[in-house]
């Protein structure tokens, strides 16, 4: 991949610089203790964290503990309120997205470039072939699509993110939960992330990592570090988050999709309530090589934005009754 491609370069001489993030992925550590609250339905509710600490070990050869880079498949509609959008023209799946309301999907602004104005909105697929013959898929075409006023096309200003207008209310399906602006996300809050981005296995018999056909929704744990301990600090913004995974990494096409505090039941994501789920963060910024054992990944801190969200509800003319807040 070559140097700002899609659209950030990669890296070179041992440095890393950026490039657009895209592909989520996975690891898991003890949870304990509170590092945060969230303001769901009038109460406040304490967000998980992290008692390990983050180990930034760099290894770049592939070994048989690391056979996979695509995360964990989702359960079929454990995440009702994924999106995946598609260019105006048509085409495959491009950006990911999460409903906020029932006709409001935030996404990444960068994906604006190549989905349009006017995006095909996919609602609750598993798979990214999926369409609404599938039972609790539906999909539309987005009324408009509003960027951030402070988006201005350059990663390292930030403020990568937009709204997405349906021109109808979706039907049975919740969105997730928004943060309160005042809410914090501390270091070692465990997250998890949430896309249809390309996934790589090791090949049994070349022992190189090759590009896996799966279409299947994918969800990885990861961690939420500080600032000053994010391989991509040099990006970091106040109004980023900085999440670590120390096996797989980030890959093109998850871009624009949500980093939540997931429910939990006896600590099975799986078998969690997804109208408990918590929305954290939107994919902005990642590596651009999917098979390095060693990634970080920054996200858009939906918790600053939240006052822009509201004034774009109430602007946009979409019933306020139907955001879970």
């Amino acid at each position: 991949m070559a140097a700002y491609n899609w659209p950030w370069g990669i890296r070179g001489s041992g440095v890393f610089s950026v490039c657009i993030l895209a592909c989520l992925l996975t690891i898991s550590h003890g949870m304990s203790s509170s590092c945060g609250t969230s303001k769901n339905g009038g109460q406040y509710r304490t967000i998980p964290c992290l008692d390990a600490h983050v180990e930034m070990r760099f290894r770049t050869t592939p070994t048989a503990e690391y056979l996979s880079r695509g995360g964990n498949k989702a359960p079929l509609g454990r995440f009702p309120y994924m999106v995946s959008l598609r260019p105006t023209s048509g085409g495959s799946h491009t950006c990911g997205g999460v409903l906020v309301h029932r006709r409001l999907v935030l996404t990444a602004a960068h994906c604006e470039k190549d989905i349009g104005r006017n995006p095909l909105v996919q609602i609750g697929a598993l798979n990214t072939h999926d369409d609404d013959r599938k039972d609790g898929v539906q999909v539309m075409r987005a009324e408009k699509l509003v960027l951030h006023p402070r988006w201005n096309g350059e990663f390292q200003d930030g403020f990568d993110m937009a709204l997405l207008v349906l021109p109808e209310a979706v039907g049975n399906v919740d969105p997730i939960i928004l943060p309160d602006r005042r809410s914090m996300t501390k270091p070692h809050t465990r997250v998890f992330a949430l896309g249809w981005g390309w996934n790589f296995q090791l090949g049994v018999s070349t022992g190189k990592w090759e590009r896996s056909s799966d279409s299947s929704l994918m969800g990885i744990k990861m961690t939420i570090v500080r600032g000053d301990r994010c391989p991509l600090r040099g990006h970091l913004r106040p109004h980023m988050l900085c999440a670590y995974d120390a096996i797989q990494c980030p890959c093109k096409g998850d871009s624009g999709g949500p980093l939540i505090v997931p429910d939990e039941q006896d600590g099975v994501i799986e078998s969690g309530q997804p109208d408990k789920d918590l929305l954290l963060g939107i994919t902005s910024i990642g590596y651009g090589d999917c098979t390095l054992a060693n990634c970080a990944a920054l996200f858009t801190d939906v918790a600053k934005f939240r006052t822009w969200i509201d004034d774009t509800i109430v602007e946009t003319r979409v019933d306020v009754s139907m955001v879970c807040a």
